[in-house]
């Protein structure tokens, strides 16, 4: 009881410190002040459970918190030419939305306990080391194969890559020499595939997921928790501050080819200006694209009342043998829809969450439907961990099926696309798996945290 008193008063003087500093700072607007309280309550508790469990829920408002709070927060300040509205109109919008979101995923949620002694017991099983050392290396050749070839990037390809870095990931509970071995080549094949088509996205979301469970795995306390956030901080600056320049120098070239040599020197060079840091910001934040939404509709593009999402989630979700004239799914249209603006075909941007529930419902239906988006996370998020208690591979696999909302700007008809089709090739791999024995691989959540 003591220590929960402990954890309240320090995180209402957290609030008021973050609130105090932004305030000093920046001078934002009350409803700014309202996002900010929300998102730093977020990391307040990402930060708190990440020992003991696998914050997803929380790591997904903390991302949405910084794309769609902190990030146009600070764009106001340096770059107000790139938002569409003026930040009383977009937070008036955004800040209560990414309230109501908050609302629906956390009140009553569950958390992602995972007892190492327990996990390391059912790891150090034979069968469990050689299914996970099986999907690892599957993993790795198909990797490879899609680095260089066309031949494995079909959605089959890239769940079963996915599969094998998540296995590589679990294998770093068990005490195998060869443990690092297999996270380390899948990290560097993704690092060379990143480097060779030029698209850092994925290395990204590995980083992101290794982000959740590391702290987990060797029970890191808070202090290394915010030194990796920090030196991830500086990475992602990194990586995205220089990755434009290197696209223009490969893209300059006639064959797109693998240049590390070309990478390195770009990444330590000192001629990195002022323009590539401004867009750095820039990608750190939905907010460009979202206030463009805000300005557009209604005034100019009607509010579609879920008519275009409802034809969007009907051509994701039928499959193409039942359907095989079903469009792919092209994330410009929506966003060419909804602002005005028209885009190349080779320009990759997409509307997310906010930003449709905005477009299709207006203000308040936006409000609702952040609700129910927070409220359907949690609840299925409920139903993969009572699914765990039988079998822990469904616990492991949690972070694989919501890694396709952990980057807030994605398109969001295509993040509710991977997280079905996840859902259905966890579902049918782990049958498979256990078919004989559903209770193999039982583990007990009974002491999850409140």
């Amino acid at each position: 009881m003591i220590d929960k008193i402990s954890n309240n008063i320090s995180l209402v003087l957290l609030l008021l410190l973050g609130i105090g500093i932004a305030f000093v700072l920046f001078e934002p607007p009350l409803l700014t002040l309202l996002g900010l309280f929300v998102f730093i309550y977020n990391c307040k508790r990402f930060f708190l459970k990440q020992k003991k469990n696998l914050p997803v829920l929380e790591f997904i408002l903390v991302v949405s918190g910084i794309q769609w709070i902190v990030g146009p927060m600070i764009m106001y300040r340096l770059v107000p030419e790139e938002l569409g509205v003026d930040e009383n109109r977009y937070m008036l919008i955004t800040a209560i939305a990414y309230l109501c979101f908050s609302l629906g995923m956390l009140v009553n949620s569950r958390d992602i306990v995972l007892d190492k002694d327990q996990v390391r017991s059912i790891c150090a099983d034979f069968k469990v080391q050689f299914i996970l050392k099986l999907f690892s290396i599957i993993g790795i050749i198909l990797l490879l194969g899609s680095t260089f070839t066309t031949m494995f990037q079909d959605i089959i390809s890239t769940l079963f890559i996915l599969l094998g870095l998540y296995s590589s990931i679990v294998l770093l509970y068990t005490d195998l020499k060869s443990r690092y071995l297999y996270i380390a080549l899948i990290l560097f094949f993704y690092l060379v595939k990143c480097i060779h088509l030029t698209v850092f996205a994925d290395l990204i979301s590995v980083l992101f997921i290794l982000y959740i469970f590391l702290p987990n795995i060797y029970s890191w306390g808070t202090k290394k928790v915010l030194l990796m956030t920090l030196l991830g901080i500086m990475f992602l600056f990194v990586i995205d501050t220089t990755k434009r320049l290197y696209r223009q120098e490969v893209w300059a070239t006639e064959a797109r080819e693998v240049n590390i040599d070309l990478f390195l020197s770009i990444v330590t060079s000192s001629s990195i200006g002022q323009d590539e840091q401004a867009s750095t910001i820039s990608r750190f934040s939905s907010g460009s694209v979202n206030s463009l939404i805000f300005k557009y509709v209604p005034k100019e593009k009607a509010h579609t009342k879920g008519e275009v999402l409802l034809d969007d989630f009907a051509n994701a979700i039928v499959p193409r043998v039942l359907y095989p004239e079903k469009k792919e799914i092209d994330t410009r249209k929506n966003y060419m829809l909804y602002t005005g603006i028209y885009i190349n075909e080779d320009t990759s941007v997409g509307i997310n969450a906010l930003g449709i529930a905005y477009a299709e419902f207006g203000v308040l239906g936006s409000y609702i439907f952040m609700l129910i988006l927070g409220f359907f996370l949690r609840k299925s998020l409920s139903f993969f961990i009572n699914l765990g208690k039988k079998n822990i591979f469904y616990i492991f696999s949690i972070v694989m099926i919501y890694s396709t909302f952990f980057k807030a700007e994605y398109e969001f008809v295509s993040s509710v696309n991977s997280f079905i089709k996840s859902t259905i090739f966890i579902l049918i791999i782990i049958f498979i798996l256990t078919y004989n024995n559903r209770q193999l691989y039982a583990y007990s959540t009974e002491n999850e945290l409140d």
